[in-house]
């Protein structure tokens, strides 16, 4: 499903059906790719992340439809920008070292912690 934001310059958005939760949000032109495969909400913490479904035994797999959006390699994190761990946009998402991620949260919750 395509879907323009409000307004006529916003960017454009596909949605992909993941099972036990709301639909992932991803670019346009991964849609069709990313659609072939199923998808399930598996909650990790304190968010839920989209998990491709192998089809022979219907469980979810390791694989990650962010990692997979992001191209990360092995050993790297993949960042939402936004928060939204089922905003799949390539805009929205950034890979990166593990101590790198460990390091932006820390600072974050100090940041919180003391404004």
């Amino acid at each position: 499903m395509d879907f323009d934001t409000i307004g006529p310059d916003a960017p454009r958005y596909s949605l992909v059906p993941v099972l036990g939760g709301p639909c992932a949000i991803v670019d346009p032109d991964l849609a069709p790719e990313l659609i072939k495969s199923q998808w399930v909400a598996v909650r990790n913490r304190k968010c839920f992340y989209a998990h491709r479904v192998n089809p022979k035994t219907g469980k979810a797999t390791k694989a990650t439809m962010h990692r997979i959006v992001a191209q990360a390699r092995p050993g790297q994190v993949v960042h939402h920008l936004n928060r939204n761990s089922l905003d799949n946009r390539r805009s929205n998402l950034q890979a990166m070292s593990r101590q790198a991620h460990r390091d932006l949260h820390r600072n974050e919750h100090v940041l919180i912690r003391y404004a």
